[in-house]
């Protein structure tokens, strides 16, 4: 007897997070060497706890080179006992232009079935918005969103595929 074994057909998971309060632009630091303050690192201590029990196997985690981009993944790696080395730097987050974080995860090889950005508004409020029928207005500091999509393929990711299954802002006090 002739048995076929289908292909069974893995979604896609996306999370989005912006980094955590950094230090203000100063005429002394450049941007790209802005820390995290001191409650960034607390935003991003507890909101990586929040989703440390959330995230089974994250494959990938691509990262502004920006220090409070890399500080904070490197807090939600550690809270979440992801490797260090699943995580890299991408120069082209950096500049915050939307397009480029889209070509990215559309070129995420399809053996990969979740990844992890971090980086800058307003770039990942748009890919949010591009990816997702949910609109968000702003993602806040340290703000966290996770997109499923129904495919094995992450060229066909986009909005008739996808599901906004939450979005989780720190709490301001």
């Amino acid at each position: 007897m002739l048995t076929l074994i289908k292909k069974m057909k893995k979604n896609k998971e996306l999370y989005i997070i912006r980094h955590a309060k950094a230090e203000r632009e100063s005429i002394t630091i450049k941007d790209i060497d802005r820390s995290l303050t001191g409650k960034g690192i607390t935003q991003a201590y507890l909101m990586a706890e929040k989703l440390a029990n959330q995230v089974a196997d994250l494959n990938l985690i691509i990262c502004s080179p920006a220090i409070r981009a890399l500080h904070t993944a490197t807090i939600f790696a550690r809270k979440m006992n992801i490797s260090l080395s699943k995580i890299i730097l991408e120069k082209s987050i950096y500049t915050s232009e939307f397009g480029n974080t889209i070509d990215l995860i559309k070129h995420t090889p399809d053996d990969l079935d979740s990844l992890m950005i971090f980086g800058h508004n307003p770039s990942l409020s748009e890919t949010v918005n591009h990816f997702s029928l949910d609109f968000i207005d702003f993602l806040p500091t340290c703000g966290v969103i996770k997109l499923k999509f129904n495919t094995d393929k992450w060229t066909d990711c986009g909005r008739n595929n996808s599901e906004l299954e939450f979005c989780y802002y720190p709490q301001e006090k």
